[in-house]
């Protein structure tokens, strides 16, 4: 059990305390009263009144005893002096991993600067959030998209659709394609079922499909699997925020965006900013205003406001007027539960991003990288491959992994000596599938698909020291 001090308890810290609270001892600390005596009646944990720049109240929180110290308030400067005080009075040692929400993207690249002030992880949510919505947009169908390698290999969850199935939906056709374009299929998810993805297996409607390939590759791999061919170049932005803009920044120049944003004002900073999106001042939730849009034809609806209600509504809409696909930005954990019946695209949420980025960083004292894919039962796991571990010397095809771990993929380091195997401008790193007949070798790392967020039963078969 891990001693984690989060620090400002907004949507994203109120958030990442209740989901880390069931295995954790967490404290949360924040000035407001009202917050922090809503959050009391949610979940158990230690909450502390006051403000994260005292060195009193950090004092009487426990700091000094902290595994992790997650500073996620409003304020970058904020942030930087809780974790500047932490580190200071608290931990010279540096035995405390310090996380910082920092939005400013000129101070965020300035590295000596955070870790002058004690940071050692800096994160952008809402550019992760960006980045993530984005990459879907051109990957339709993507619930969950994670990028290893200097984003040269990707690993994708994809939900089939009832147009995605044919009378020939056996896995055998698509399976044989996949060395022609570089993808292998890990496993399909079914309900609470995780299947072997077999050639005689058949494709069920709202099947999660867990796909692993070379990140050039994957928005084709998942057309042929969901049998689309041509696509529509129109995509809407629902809400003009800091995410809205960074979307609108990122597609710009591939896609027909349109952001609807009802301030008017915003409107006219946004259009000042951004290139050949089209701001438009309108209600996203209203009925009239998406069809005069023509959304009907659109290929990706991103709704990402900073109200949960009006992504949500304004989603749903959008859906009605039969707009392809659609990713929903959520903040409140409660809504992300009852989203998971309605037949959205993309969930993504500021605490989910957080939670992995923590994960990551709870989990480097073992040796294991973990990333998380769906917040209740699944992880992406990479670690390196030693001497002594027992896989060296197999294929991944011929390693008895454990019950609740799928392989997905294999990462290899270039030979300096061999440096035409990859582009110049991408780290020197080869990609092996499953399917492959390399065999694996020390330095190797493994990336493996874990049912059930159980990372535990690798320890053994990696022989990797395992620090609780």
């Amino acid at each position: 059990m891990k001693k984690i001090m989060i620090l400002g308890a907004g949507s994203i810290g109120g958030s990442v305390a209740e989901h880390l609270a069931q295995e954790n001892e967490v404290t949360l600390i924040d000035r407001n009263a009202e917050v922090i005596t809503n959050m009391r009646s949610r979940f158990d944990a230690r909450f502390i009144i006051g403000s994260i720049e005292s060195p009193q109240v950090l004092e009487k929180a426990g700091c000094e005893e902290a595994d992790v110290v997650l500073a996620v308030t409003e304020h970058d400067v904020t942030n930087l002096a809780a974790c500047f005080i932490c580190k200071t009075l608290f931990d010279p040692g540096d035995a405390c991993a310090r996380i910082a929400r920092i939005r400013n993207r000129g101070l965020a690249e300035h590295k000596e600067l955070l870790q002058a002030f004690g940071v050692t992880v800096s994160y952008d949510p809402e550019d992760s959030i960006a980045e993530a919505i984005a990459s879907a947009v051109g990957m339709p169908g993507v619930s969950r998209l994670v990028h290893y390698a200097s984003r040269q290999l990707a690993i994708a969850e994809v939900r089939i659709r009832e147009q995605d199935i044919s009378s020939q939906n056996k896995l055998s056709d698509f399976i044989s394609h996949s060395r022609e374009l570089g993808y292998y299929l890990v496993a399909i998810r079914r309900g609470d079922l995780t299947l072997p993805a077999t050639e005689s297996l058949h494709l069920q409607v709202d099947d999660s499909v867990i796909l692993a390939a070379k990140a050039k590759n994957m928005a084709k791999t998942i057309m042929l699997l969901r049998n689309e061919q041509q696509l529509s170049t129109k995509v809407f932005i629902a809400g003009g925020g800091q995410i809205g803009r960074a979307l609108a920044a990122k597609l710009e120049d591939d896609y027909a965006v349109t952001l609807l944003e009802p301030d008017a004002e915003r409107c006219k900073i946004l259009a000042h900013e951004l290139g050949t999106t089209l701001v438009t001042a309108a209600d996203p939730t209203v009925e009239e205003v998406l069809r005069s849009e023509d959304v009907e034809n659109g290929h990706f609806f991103c709704a990402v406001s900073e109200k949960d209600e009006v992504n949500i509504m304004s989603a749903l809409i959008a859906k009605k007027l039969n707009c392809k696909h659609a990713a929903v930005l959520i903040n409140r954990h409660a809504y992300q539960a009852v989203l998971s019946g309605i037949k959205m695209d993309m969930v993504v949420s500021p605490s989910e991003v957080t939670i992995s980025i923590l994960l990551q960083r709870l989990s480097s004292r073992s040796y294991f990288d973990p990333i998380v894919i769906d917040e209740q039962v699944t992880n992406l796991t990479m670690f390196p491959v030693q001497r002594s571990s027992k896989i060296q010397g197999q294929t991944m095809a011929q390693v008895n992994w454990p019950d609740n771990t799928l392989p997905c993929a294999l990462l290899r380091d270039v030979p300096e000596d061999k440096p035409s195997l990859v582009s110049e401008a991408l780290p020197a790193v080869q990609i092996y599938f499953p399917d492959s007949e390399v065999s694996i070798e020390p330095g190797d790392r493994c990336i493996v698909y874990v049912k059930d967020a159980n990372i535990d039963t690798l320890t053994e078969l990696a022989d990797l020291p395992y620090f609780t």
